[in-house]
């Protein structure tokens, strides 16, 4: 009840703000309660779909998809007219084959129009603003239910209870987090709520750790969770240093970045345990986690729609064949996401069923989403994802689009295409954000192109990195 009136953003505020004893006490809560009766409504409807045949799983599809276009329909300015100019109604979109009738939608034409994207009615629940840097580097504000948090949380639990996690596992967290305010303290926090040892994925180097090894010898997590890059990190310097995790952990979980083969090798060997990977986004269109058995990619079919389209726009049918990851919402009734352009690219797998018995559609892989690192002054790796994509800048709304250019350890210039409402705030919060987060080992400047620079091939890439890896200094190797 607390959710439905009051907006997510603000519990989450008081949360973070909340001295640890009262923390403590919450988190006492057994998680189901906390998490409230959305998430064990959800919790449900995920266990009678799991293993559900195909037909089942078509036919709620199906349902919950007629659902989402009838309130479109009604209360989307942007939808109703798109629709009748094509003399489309409700009904004749029923099944995912159907969505083929709409135009796709872009971030940056939601952006522009976001009040035709904004539902004006049909909403049982608060909403609150959510927003995204976007791994394409084209930053994005939306709406979002107060329920998206708990439906969110029932998803990803399942996904991680494939390979053996669950709330009681004490977990160590290597993503977007800045803990410690200077040189010398402490850079890493107690979260109860989780159950887990937050580190700074900032500053992972030989002597943070080193000063992290006797509280994780107590802490003993049974599982690691982050970035790729920030695991990766932190485990190669394990491994180049002789030094042994303190404990035997369950699994690695990887998420926010494509996890490569040679980031799962260095898990396995440094761990001896798997690493597991899911694929998401802020925007929460489409999620996909692998299964117990294979490193496809199994999409929840009642949490989201997936498509591929080729340069086109046109669908792209034939297994194996690469294309953009396009994504039907079905569960974000405050700003309906239909046939949304997710800018990542990827591969579908075949439609038979898994060797794990699920009946899921399977991304095969997915590739093109950024994985990069900046270098501080000192040599340090700083994986881009967390200094940039985790931090949830206000400014992402006031911009459209963002890039990284570095050819000198600490030093990072970053270029922004503004929107009109962008202001001399915004280029601070940046700034002082960024330089912050790693002790003002880097120095920001500020550029404001009209166009970012762009590959032979006409991508984007969100990072430049002009500074080659034999030019460091030997602890950042």
């Amino acid at each position: 009840m607390l959710r439905r009136l009051i907006p997510f953003s603000r519990l989450k505020a008081w949360y973070e703000g909340s001295p640890t004893w009262l923390k403590a006490a919450y988190a006492a809560v057994p998680f189901s309660l906390r998490m409230g009766r959305v998430y064990r409504h959800t919790q449900r409807l995920i266990e009678k779909t799991d293993f559900a045949s195909r037909e089942e799983l078509d036919h709620m599809q199906a349902e919950s998809l007629g659902r989402l276009i009838e309130h479109a329909y009604r209360h989307v300015p942007h939808y109703r007219q798109v629709m009748r100019q094509r003399g489309l109604g409700p009904n004749d979109i029923r099944c995912p084959a159907d969505l083929a009738k709409m135009p796709l939608v872009s971030k940056s034409r939601m952006q522009l129009h976001i009040e035709q994207f904004a539902a004006t009615g049909g909403l049982r629940e608060r909403v609150f603003w959510d927003n995204t840097g976007g791994s394409s580097g084209t930053p994005f504000r939306f709406l979002a239910l107060n329920s998206t948090y708990p439906v969110e949380m029932a998803y990803i639990l399942a996904q991680w209870k494939r390979v053996g996690y669950s709330p009681r596992e004490r977990r160590l967290t290597l993503r977007g987090r800045v803990v410690g305010a200077g040189h010398g303290e402490a850079r890493w926090q107690y979260n109860p709520i989780y159950n887990e040892l937050r580190a700074s994925s900032y500053h992972i180097d030989a002597d943070a750790i080193a000063r992290l090894m006797p509280e994780l010898k107590r802490f003993r997590p049974t599982f690691v969770y982050g970035y790729p890059s920030a695991v990766a990190l932190f485990l190669r310097i394990l491994d180049e240093n002789h030094v042994e995790f303190p404990c035997r952990v369950k699994g690695v979980l990887c998420g926010s970045e494509p996890l490569f083969d040679y980031q799962r090798e260095l898990i396995r060997r440094v761990l001896g345990c798997r690493a597991y990977s899911w694929y998401g986004q802020s925007e929460r269109v489409l999620l996909a986690g692998e299964c117990e058995r294979t490193t496809a990619y199994h999409s929840f079919p009642l949490y989201g729609i997936a498509e591929l389209v080729d340069d086109a726009g046109d669908p792209i049918t034939t297994p194996g064949m690469e294309g953009e990851i396009v994504a039907t919402s079905l569960h974000n009734l405050a700003m309906p996401f239909i046939r949304y352009r997710t800018g990542d690219r990827g591969v579908f797998d075949t439609n038979d069923t898994c060797i794990c018995g699920r009946n899921h559609q399977r991304i095969k892989k997915v590739v093109g989403r950024t994985q990069d690192y900046v270098y501080t002054r000192a040599g340090r790796a700083v994986p881009v994802t967390a200094i940039v994509f985790g931090q949830h800048f206000r400014a992402f709304a006031r911009m459209f689009a963002m890039q990284l250019a570095q050819d000198t350890p600490g030093e990072v210039t970053v270029r922004i295409v503004r929107g009109p409402e962008f202001t001399d705030a915004d280029e601070k919060e940046i700034r002082d954000t960024m330089e912050n987060a790693v002790d003002r080992e880097i120095h920001v400047r500020v550029e404001y192109p009209k166009e970012l620079s762009r590959t032979d091939s006409g991508k984007t890439p969100f990072v430049i990195q002009a500074i080659a890896k034999e030019s460091l200094p030997p602890r950042s190797q």
